[in-house]
């Protein structure tokens, strides 16, 4: 090699997975297959690149996946695509475009592969990170809820993570969450001169997506939570995902802030951390219900509940 020519390297934010480490993914990935079997779910691999409108269409336009975090491109007919950021949306128009609820009532589809995010790398955080996820079409109880939960904390027990920190919180549906909004775009507006760019350009268009910023937590602490804002059926369902879970030995705690930062949620929603873990505010684990998201896509109305382990 020429002196002046300097050795070509991975990408920024990018990074090999050696021998060594590679071996641990493999034994990882086997243990998640065998519990994911041991409830009924089937894999399923779909294409890394996907239409950009995908997400755009399922994730939400001001989040900020899509507003900042998309590797996108042109193929050569013009058409936009994008690298998969997560993987709850192809899964979906996967079960769409190929008819899944026909054959079959309920569906349990699991991935595991890899997610591209065009963040900022940071220590622990990289361009391109791996997933291993699941989704549960076709039952609206909150005995999926309740199931997928528990089948979240076998996934980390198998994985070594012996104590968990799991959050659960309910977000409403469309029929109670529009008076929600109301209340709390009232309490944002109140308090906008104080608040970063992004949360004044997202609090008239999606202001419960302002309770995921990072940089406004301390003020948003007293912001209405939608716990007060319930419909009878959200807060029965509420209620029953909680005795479900109680009944399965399953520790967790309330999180009335939770919310998460992708549009599709409704109802249901999780996280799970690693206890005692202080390097870190990132989640080992997130997911919930969304029973809309089908539709969003172009499918007939099915009920949907997942999660997403990084």
């Amino acid at each position: 090699m020429n002196e002046t020519e300097q050795a070509v390297q991975s990408a920024r934010g990018l990074h090999d997975i050696l021998p060594d480490r590679a071996e641990m993914y493999v034994a990882a990935e086997g243990r998640f297959r065998k519990v994911f079997g041991v409830y009924g779910y089937r894999e399923i691999r779909t294409p890394v690149l996907e239409p950009l409108a995908l997400f755009e269409r399922a994730i939400g336009e001001q989040t900020d996946i899509v507003e900042k975090e998309m590797f996108t491109l042109k193929d050569r007919g013009d058409r936009m695509l994008c690298l998969r950021p997560e993987g709850t949306a192809g899964i979906v128009r996967a079960f769409i475009e190929n008819n899944l609820a026909k054959s079959s009532a309920i569906s349990k589809l699991f991935y595991i592969g890899p997610m591209f995010r065009a963040e900022r790398p940071q220590k622990g955080r990289y361009r391109e990170f791996y997933q291993a996820g699941c989704e549960y079409f076709g039952n609206p109880a909150p005995s999926a809820d309740a199931e997928t939960i528990v089948l979240l904390a076998a996934l980390l027990t198998a994985a070594g993570i012996q104590s968990l920190d799991l959050r659960v919180n309910t977000i409403g549906c469309s029929n109670c969450r529009p008076e929600y909004q109301k209340a709390l775009l009232e309490f944002l507006r109140a308090r906008a001169d104080s608040l970063c760019s992004d949360c004044k350009r997202r609090m008239e268009r999606n202001p419960i997506r302002v309770l995921d910023c990072k940089t406004d937590a301390d003020k948003l602490k007293d912001a209405p939570r939608p716990q007060g804002h319930l419909c009878a059926d959200c807060a029965a369902h509420d209620d029953q995902v909680h005795a479900l879970l109680k009944e399965a030995g399953v520790e967790y705690t309330v999180y009335p802030s939770l919310v998460r930062g992708l549009d599709y949620y409704s109802r249901t929603v999780f996280e799970v951390y690693a206890r005692g873990k202080t390097e870190s505010q990132d989640a080992l684990a997130a997911g919930g219900r969304y029973d809309g998201l089908v539709t969003v896509l172009g499918g007939e109305p099915c009920p949907a509940v997942g999660f997403a382990v990084g």
